[in-house]
């Protein structure tokens, strides 16, 4: 009778953790440019350079959409900047709902600072 108690503990216990944080899945991808600002004839030169910027979309109970652009508008939010450049962006998904989050992470770039094509500003 205690095995059998035991063991229904340890399933319990198992299944719990599966449910918590289990079955979880993260994908890192390497993205050249996500932008909120004009990019309208603008050239990205390939050794631009800039602060390193953060930001994420994450599921949450009543709000269970979460997307790339939220996270890359998290990043520039409360800065000069409005475009990521050499981006890394890592999604995280997990068995319920609310595990599930996009971050980005890239350096931060002005698209006004960015040459116009033909040399104009």
């Amino acid at each position: 009778m205690k095995v059998m108690k035991k063991h229904r503990i340890c399933c319990m216990a198992l299944a719990a953790a599966a449910l918590c944080g289990g079955c979880g899945h993260t994908k890192i991808s390497q993205v050249g440019l996500m932008s909120t600002g004009d990019l309208d004839s603008r050239i990205i030169p390939p050794d631009v350079s800039g602060p390193t910027l953060e930001g994420k979309s994450a599921a949450k109970a009543g709000k269970l959409k979460y997307f790339l652009s939220d996270a890359v508008r998290d990043a520039v939010k409360g800065t000069s900047y409005d475009t990521l450049v050499d981006a890394e962006v890592t999604t995280t998904t997990g068995l319920l709902v609310w595990n599930n989050q996009i971050a980005v992470k890239g350096k931060g770039v002005k698209s006004t600072d960015l040459p116009k094509e033909g040399g104009a500003k």
